[in-house]
């Protein structure tokens, strides 16, 4: 079973968290900062990890710049809800993402996910 890591704070979007719930192949984790995020990726190994980021741009770029001293986090898949992929590509792995929150669907954000695992 694949675990992910969803730090969405907008309750918009925790909509996502719903859609993946039921799924029997995703074991989902939800938080709602990056410093919870953070310790959760110490203690866990997740597949991937979703992203809304809001104001804490500050938070998001210290979490990708850490990312690369940890090997065990380089494993894991980084999927960014962004209006900003630009500001945050220079930090990106090879398989990382940004999705746009404004101009995708719930459902496309969803779909993103369960391509990447």
């Amino acid at each position: 079973m694949d675990k992910i890591l969803l730090v969405i704070s907008d309750p918009n979007l925790r909509q996502v968290y719903h859609e993946l719930l039921f799924s029997k192949t995703i074991e989902i984790v939800a938080t709602d900062s990056i410093g919870n995020a953070i310790m959760l990726l110490t203690i866990h190994e997740f597949r991937i990890a979703v992203f809304f980021v809001d104001e804490e741009t500050g938070e998001i770029e210290t979490f990708l710049t850490m990312r690369k001293k940890h090997a065990k986090w380089n494993n894991t898949i980084v999927i960014l809800l962004t209006t900003e992929e630009a500001r945050y590509s220079p930090w990106f792995l090879k398989n990382d993402i940004a999705c746009n929150p404004l101009t995708s669907t719930l459902e496309e954000i969803v779909s993103t996910i369960k391509s990447s695992l």
